[in-house]
């Protein structure tokens, strides 16, 4: 057994029950809940204690559950005026909130706007007549759903009543449950690097799984403090990054929009569009964006690593990239390069992270010149480019 420094060995039988990660699942449809309660329980580490087909009934279910994640229809929270997603949170603020939409364009908009409002992340719903899901890493809902659970257990006490308490209607206690996933084993300590000497010209983001909260994090305390070309990677379908390029542009109050293939690079923010990769190439006399179809990497497109390996062929040593909360490794050899130029990376830590997959292999490859929380990681980018860094 690793234990961390400071911890006292167990004795044999003192480990907390291992519980499953607790899931309600909110849905206008009675075949779509069914459909997804399948697609849960069908994962060990995933148990689904209740389903509900209104606000209302929801709101009632979660004071005689104990739930960790609320899977919520994203037609039924754009019905109810926004209003059910802050009364979940009121209700029960250490729930963490999947919405769950159609591949439309309303259905993106609604889930973006939900995510902008407190809700963790966004699944693209199954159709009915396929009667299956999607199993693209960026569509993973039971990934999504265990990364979620145990992030909200790590961040509040865990609430459980044993079933003579629930029935005879008394509060929640805390007892100590174990997260629904594994522990993380001890990190090895992070070599940071220091930062390029160069003052950059370009701000590079990626994140996947948790990315758009943060992303709308880094941009609100941001705002229009840097203006620069500004790429994003964020791993999402079509329709839905368009979206996510309408919330930055309000946020930052600086222009973004979906990439375009062929169009010169300006200051303003570029998202790369769903299922297409986003690089720029230098020509005679400028620099213009590439989008193209090409062969998913790290099983996603778009993908980071494009991105950051066109930037460091073109901007050489003026490139700061960002790496926020996302599963898997997308964004690592991008970043190689990127420091290979001498340009400067840095992470979102663990602790804010939903997954700290994408973060965490730069971050121990030794790649970071800094590793931060998400709230700080703003101050940090204008810090740069005004040269205070």
């Amino acid at each position: 057994m690793i234990l961390a420094e400071g911890e006292e060995p167990r004795e044999s039988g003192d480990e907390p029950p291992v519980a499953p990660c607790a899931v309600m699942v909110v849905d206008q449809s009675a075949a779509m809940r069914g459909l997804l309660c399948r697609v849960l329980d069908s994962d060990p580490g995933i148990r689904v204690v209740a389903t509900a087909a209104s606000g209302r009934s929801a709101i009632t279910a979660l004071a005689e559950h104990d739930v960790d994640v609320v899977v919520l229809d994203s037609e039924l929270y754009d019905a109810k005026g926004g209003a059910l997603l802050p009364a979940i949170l009121e209700k029960a603020p250490h729930v963490r909130v999947v919405m769950a939409s159609p591949l439309t364009r309303e259905g993106a908009a609604s889930s973006v706007g939900a995510m902008a409002s407190g809700a963790a992340d966004y699944f693209t719903k199954p159709s009915l007549e396929h009667r299956k899901v999607a199993v693209l890493p960026e569509n993973s809902l039971t990934e999504k759903v265990k990364a979620l659970g145990s992030v909200g257990r790590a961040s509040a006490p865990v609430m459980r009543r044993t079933d003579a308490e629930r029935k005879a209607g008394q509060p929640a206690r805390t007892q100590p449950v174990a997260k629904a996933s594994p522990s993380p084993r001890r990190r090895p300590a992070l070599n940071l690097r220091e930062a390029g000497r160069t003052r950059p010209t370009v701000l590079a983001i990626a994140a996947s799984t948790g990315g758009p909260p943060a992303l709308f994090s880094v941009f609100r305390a941001l705002g229009d403090r840097v203006r620069v070309p500004i790429f994003i990677t964020q791993h999402m379908p079509p329709k839905f990054t368009g979206a996510l390029a309408d919330r930055v542009e309000v946020l930052s109050r600086l222009p973004a929009a979906e990439a375009v293939d062929g169009e010169v690079v300006a200051d303003r923010i570029y998202v790369a569009p769903g299922d297409r990769h986003l690089s720029v190439e230098r020509t005679s006399s400028d620099v213009v964006l590439r989008v193209t179809r090409g062969p998913r990497e790290n099983y996603c497109r778009p993908a980071a690593d494009p991105m950051f390996r066109s930037l460091a062929e073109v901007y050489g040593d003026r490139v700061l990239a960002v790496v926020l909360t996302g599963m898997g490794r997308d964004g690592l050899e991008g970043c190689r390069a990127l420091v290979a130029a001498d340009s400067t990376v840095i992470a979102q830590d663990e602790a804010t992270s939903v997954v700290w997959g994408m973060p965490g292999a730069v971050a121990t490859a030794g790649l970071c010149s800094a590793v931060l929380p998400v709230a700080k990681i703003s101050d940090y980018i204008a810090d740069r480019f005004s040269g205070a860094a």
